[in-house]
């Protein structure tokens, strides 16, 4: 199993869609296809080629580094690092040339020894951040020299 995901990211690393039915369910999906062009959320293969070919092109030097994997049952866990460089439109996002990196842990279940589905957790807010579509946001409090508490009807008081 862990063979077929390992294929799988291989297959977004290089771009190269031979074979892809050996290893993707006709009833394959991905839960984590909102947002994306409408072609992404079709089932099956052409569901996952469109969403490949739609992260490549939005973002060149595409990679996915697997950096563990566990397997339990028909699910695999992996956790990645997905790197590239925004060289395209991506979500209406013009084309910035910034580098990014960012961790990810996608979930897949399989059947008969293939993909049957797929979900993910993301940090897309650092996604976007490297981007350069969203600035780091930091506490209000951090710049304040202390914060106390008071009875009362004011709670929360800076000093």
């Amino acid at each position: 199993m862990k063979n077929v995901i390992s294929q799988v990211f291989e297959c977004f690393n290089t771009g190269e869609t031979n074979g892809i039915e050996d290893l993707i369910l006709p009833e394959y999906y991905s839960r984590n296809a909102a947002g994306a062009p409408q072609d992404c959320l079709a089932p099956g293969p052409a569901g996952f080629v469109a969403m490949m070919t739609w992260l490549r092109g939005a973002f060149s030097d595409l990679h996915f580094e697997e950096l563990e994997t566990i397997a339990d049952g028909d699910r695999v866990m992996v956790r990645v690092i997905m790197s590239g460089r925004h060289t395209q439109d991506f979500q209406g996002l013009p084309a910035s040339g910034r580098s990014f990196s960012v961790q990810q842990v996608h979930i897949f279940r399989l059947a008969d020894g293939k993909l049957l589905e797929h979900r993910s957790i993301r940090d897309d807010l650092e996604l976007l951040r490297q981007l350069g579509a969203t600035r780091a946001i930091q506490p209000a409090f951090v710049d304040r020299p202390a914060v106390r508490f008071a009875r009362g009807p004011e709670r929360l008081r800076v000093v």
